[in-house]
């Protein structure tokens, strides 16, 4: 049976009482608009600066993966790690603002907190242009004590939730090897584990992973394809990938839905259709979010990965933002 209006209206509900981990990298996301009808020639250098007339600060990589678990009603862990440093405190600020709990969230003298700064310009007209982006990162490991309070939070954390969220995205980032051993451990009492990770995805075999087109080929081990592949085309990899994970796994696939790869069953789940302009930022933290509700709403892996699809479907159409769907606008669209 399709995903329908009757459960979207019992996810609050059934999620009742229930706690969703999540464990990654948060990140901070600023968006800088800048109207170039304001900008004057400067007098010291030949170029016109950006006169920023707008400014927000939003929840990025993991966090944004929690930001979209609160938006749909979820009452959520986050373990993370910040610098102190002024990223930080509008990151804690924006934590705050949801009463969201930061036990786990750890505050680290050597580290920085990751922030994607995003400046926007607009002209003459209305169209709006997105600058490079500047980024914040950590460039190098984190150190063992560090990584020793991460596990222990860990640990503690997953005495709490049903399921585990891993937002593995940066290189230099929170989820060491140890870290992902400990997730094995975690699995084995009985946490179930999804994992959403850009560079290791190999490193997860036996867990349940969510690799989009571009992750598949790293765990095939082969070059991706210069031709659009289609549906078919990904079917026909799926035998091959649920024999090298060893487990239950999905494929997201953009404007083509997803693919569930089961055991003994492989199935293509379509997306609902979007028109017109949309902005695709953060729509895999949205993606991952609106599964993992499915499933501690107690709805089977096809269910949830329609669920997935809807609230990755509204997200992609707020435009300049890392945008979130929340249970009225999951009504609304369906």
């Amino acid at each position: 049976m399709r995903l329908n209006k009757e459960d979207i209206k019992s996810i609050t509900t059934k999620i009742k009482n229930k706690k969703i981990g999540v464990i990654g990298d948060g990140c901070l996301d600023v968006y800088w608009k800048a109207n170039m009808r304001l900008s004057k020639l400067s007098r010291e250098t030949p170029h016109y600066p950006l006169p920023i007339v707008e400014e927000k600060f939003l929840l990025g990589a993991a966090s944004n993966v929690v930001n979209n678990l609160f938006t749909l009603g979820c009452d959520i862990e986050f373990l993370t790690v910040i610098g102190d440093d002024w990223r930080g405190r509008e990151f804690l600020h924006l934590i705050d603002e949801r009463n969201l709990d930061n036990s786990y969230i750890i505050l680290d003298n050597s580290r920085i907190t990751p922030t994607y700064c995003k400046p926007m310009r607009c002209g003459i007209s209305d169209v709006i242009y997105e600058d490079p982006r500047l980024d914040f990162e950590n460039r190098t490991p984190i150190n063992s004590e560090l990584e020793d309070k991460i596990i222990k939070n860990l640990i503690d954390m997953s005495k709490n939730i049903e399921i585990l969220i891993v937002s593995d995205q940066f290189h230099y980032g929170i989820i060491t090897e140890k870290v992902i051993n400990t997730l094995f451990q975690l699995k084995e009492n009985g946490i179930e584990i999804i994992v959403d990770s850009r560079e290791n995805i190999t490193k997860y075999e036996g867990l349940f992973i969510k690799p989009n087109e571009v992750e598949v080929f790293e765990l095939l081990e082969i070059p991706h394809p210069t031709r659009s592949l289609s549906i078919d085309d990904y079917m026909n990899y799926a035998s091959q990938l649920r024999e090298i994970n060893k487990h239950d796994m999905m494929i997201t696939l953009g404007k083509l839905g997803a693919i569930l790869i089961e055991e003994k069953e492989i199935t293509h789940i379509p997306t609902f259709e979007v028109e017109g302009e949309i902005d695709i930022v953060g729509c895999g933290d949205a993606f991952i979010s609106g599964f993992s509700v499915g499933l501690l709403a107690g709805f089977s892996e096809k269910k949830s990965i329609e669920l997935a699809n809807l609230v990755a479907g509204i997200t992609i159409k707020k435009i300049g933002t890392t945008g979130s769907a929340s249970i009225s606008e999951l009504l609304e669209k369906l």
